[in-house]
């Protein structure tokens, strides 16, 4: 059985952010040397949140550990370049060995076409499935895959 963990970076009031996130970094490692198989950070832009963006910290989670996936839970599409997303993963996924998930919600509760929100090209760059481009799935969550050309 396949089991994940699941980080939202909620911070108490005077905990430091720093604090926080090796928290989350011993909690991916525990989570690993228990035979969990995915690890996911989603994003949130709150103050009780302690961090925003789930990229830099799905980086420093893929360095310290070796075989979980680690994924966004929720990348909020609306607000990142499908290009960048790709440039930042990509890599990211390779050094990990292939060990990035990434998925993808529309923004603040929002239920817009995904459609709306990239183009087919977009979609492409980042090898989402034509089955998983269009509302009501509330999240999308796949494996990246790369292909050269």
């Amino acid at each position: 059985m396949d089991l994940a963990a699941f980080d939202t970076g909620f911070i108490s009031y005077g905990h430091p952010v720093a604090v926080r996130i090796q928290e989350t970094l011993q909690e991916a490692e525990v989570a690993e040397i228990l035979g969990y198989t995915h690890f996911f950070v989603s994003e949130h832009h709150d103050d009780w949140a302690a961090w925003s963006n789930p990229i830099g910290l799905m980086s420093a989670l893929a360095a310290s550990t070796s075989n979980i996936h680690i994924g966004s839970a929720g990348l909020l599409a609306r607000y990142h370049d499908p290009y960048a997303v790709a440039g930042s993963l990509k890599p990211m996924d390779a050094a990990s060995g292939g060990r990035i998930v990434l998925g993808l919600c529309p923004s603040n509760g929002q239920k817009p076409a995904m459609t709306e929100l990239f183009t087919r090209r977009e979609f492409d760059t980042v090898c989402v499935p034509e089955f998983q481009r269009h509302w009501p799935r509330p999240v999308w969550l796949f494996s990246i895959f790369w292909t050269t050309s």
